[in-house]
Parts: structure tokens; C-alpha cells; sequence
């Protein structure tokens, strides 16, 4: 998996809901966690692990449920 679709994947879902991807003027906070993410054994992105990457940096009360399921989904895909 490459962090740069997983970043693609994350900014157009926007799980962590932090509204990069309809504000101009911010940043796309993803690249970071993509990375990490991407450092993940395939067999081992389970979505309890790939959950705990994005609590991590946005808080789990922060986190959209749907966004994170359609992320996951997509970024096994790949």
C-alpha cells in the first residue's frame, strides 16, 4: 500500500472530521497518518487497528463511524 492513496483515501472520507477537504485554506492532515498506516503488515490492518491510528491523533469521540468504514474498506482495496 502506498501512503499516498492511503492519504487520498483518508482526505475525500474525512474520518478524523476535520473539514480539510472543504476549507481551502487548510492543510491535508492525512499525510501522517497515511503513513503510518501504510507501515501496517496488510495482514495486520485489522479495523480495530487501523481505528486506533486515527484516535490516536483525532480523539475517538472526534471520529465519524461511517467515514472510518468506507476508509477502511477502500484502503484494503488497494
Amino acid at each position: 500500500m502506498r501512503a499516498q492513496n492511503i492519504s487520498e483515501i483518508l482526505y475525500r472520507h474525512d474520518p478524523g472530521n476535520t473539514c480539510c477537504n472543504v476549507n481551502e485554506d487548510m492543510e491535508d492532515e492525512y499525510d501522517g497518518l497515511a503513513a503510518a498506516i501504510a507501515s501496517v503488515p496488510v495482514p495486520d490492518l485489522t479495523p480495530e487497528t487501523f481505528r486506533s491510528i486515527l484516535a490516536d491523533s483525532f480523539g475517538e469521540d472526534l471520529l465519524d463511524d461511517g467515514a472510518v468504514t468506507k476508509s477502511y474498506a477502500e484502503i484494503l482495496e488497494l
